[in-house]
């Protein structure tokens, strides 16, 4: 589910999971659902450095709206656990600035330790 928030995420995965028990999914043997989200991530040591990331968000697009992460890493981890309830076994980051090295190595450093790699 790309890019929504949890609960437009939660709706989408039970229409999903109706549409799969009308169909029988389950009594076929195949593999469960993989359901994954999409989050657009602007974060920072602080909120200064978050907010500096976030400001081509406030450009007008021609694109649906989106529920970014803005804030710190651990408003990151936050945002992926509540995807995590509902459901989600998989989380696409979309960084806004793909040049913005520092960006991913935050997330690689102070995100990522911080999520269950066993899930």
């Amino acid at each position: 589910m790309p890019f929504k928030s949890v609960a437009e995420t939660a709706e989408a995965y039970e229409r999903v999971s109706e549409a799969a028990d009308r169909v029988g999914r389950a009594e076929t043997g195949r593999a469960p659902l993989t359901l994954s989200a999409g989050i657009v991530v602007a974060i920072g040591r602080t909120d200064a450095e978050a907010e500096h990331r976030a400001a081509p968000l406030h450009v007008k697009s021609a694109l649906p709206p989106e529920d970014p992460v803005v804030g710190s890493p651990a408003r990151l981890v936050e945002r992926i656990g509540e995807f995590a309830a509902i459901g989600a076994t998989r989380v696409h980051l979309r960084l806004i600035d793909m040049a913005d090295l520092d960006h991913l190595e935050l997330i690689a450093d102070q995100v990522l330790p911080q999520l269950d790699a066993g899930q």
